[in-house]
C-alpha cells in the first residue's frame, strides 16, 4: 500500500506541475484564459464536452452534480479552473505521499540482532 500510495503521489504532483506548465506556455502563446473554461472547452472539442455531461448525468445518475456543481465551475474563467485543479492535484499528491512514507521502527533498533 506503501507503495502505491508514493507512485500515484507522484504521478499527481507530475500532472498539476504539467498543467502549471500548459497555463504558462498558453499565456506566453497569447491565448485568453479569462474566458469561461466551459466557452473554451465547447470551441476545443464541443463532443467531449457533451461527452462528460452524459457520463455525469446518466452512467454516474448524478444529475444535479451536473447543474449544481459542474457548471458553475464551467462558468468561472479557464486559468482559475486550471490553476484550482493544479492546487487540488498537489494537495492529493501531498496526502498520498504522507500516507506513503516510511515510518521509522519503533522499539529496540538491536532487537533483531542474533546474540553472540
Amino acid at each position: 500500500m506503501a507503495t502505491f500510495s508514493r507512485i500515484l503521489s507522484r504521478v499527481l504532483a507530475i500532472l498539476a506541475i504539467a498543467l502549471i506548465a500548459l497555463i504558462a506556455i498558453l499565456l506566453v502563446d497569447g491565448q485568453n484564459l479569462t474566458d469561461p473554461a466551459g466557452a473554451i472547452w465547447a470551441k476545443t472539442h464541443g463532443p467531449s464536452l457533451l461527452a462528460f455531461q452524459n457520463i455525469v448525468q446518466r452512467h454516474l445518475g448524478l444529475p444535479g452534480a451536473w447543474d449544481d456543481y459542474i457548471v458553475p465551475v464551467l462558468e468561472q474563467q479557464a486559468w482559475m479552473v486550471m490553476v484550482g485543479a493544479a492546487v487540488v492535484m498537489l494537495l492529493v499528491a501531498l496526502l498520498f505521499a504522507t500516507f506513503g512514507r516510511e515510518r521509522p521502527q519503533s522499539g529496540n533498533a538491536f532487537r533483531n540482532v542474533p546474540p553472540e
